[in-house]
């Protein structure tokens, strides 16, 4: 019975210092950039539309190849001047932007997925 006690003690004791074990610590927003460095791609081609005459580019979600979360178009000062999230779109939905109050530049076009950000850069 001693024995047994003792054994417990033991087994109770060991558990409880190796769970004091520091673990190494990470640096989250060191991981985080490197995540988002890795998965930064480009959207395919086939996938945008640019109607100059009706100043509207066209955006097929189908066309990419992952489930769209939010589409957003930064101006060429760094200004978010489009953001939508398309999450409640199907995903054969083509999105439609007109671009006719936006001053001339080049702009990046930013299509976040579930699994990766893609960015293209567009010229109106």
């Amino acid at each position: 019975m001693l024995r047994s006690i003792f054994f417990l003690f033991f087994v109770c004791f060991s558990i409880a210092a190796f769970s004091q074990h520091n673990m190494p610590q990470v640096n989250n927003q060191l991981l985080s950039s490197s995540i988002v460095a890795m998965s930064q791609f480009e959207i395919p081609a086939d996938a945008l539309f640019v109607d100059a005459e009706e100043q509207t580019l066209f955006i097929d979600l189908e066309r990419i190849k992952y489930n769209v979360k939010e589409i957003s178009l930064a101006s060429p000062e760094g200004n978010l001047v489009f953001q939508k999230d398309v999450t409640a779109l199907p995903v054969d939905a083509i999105l439609e932007i007109n671009y006719s109050q936006f001053t001339s530049g080049k702009y990046l076009l930013e299509v976040t997925t579930y699994v990766q950000r893609m960015h293209k850069s567009i010229s109106f």
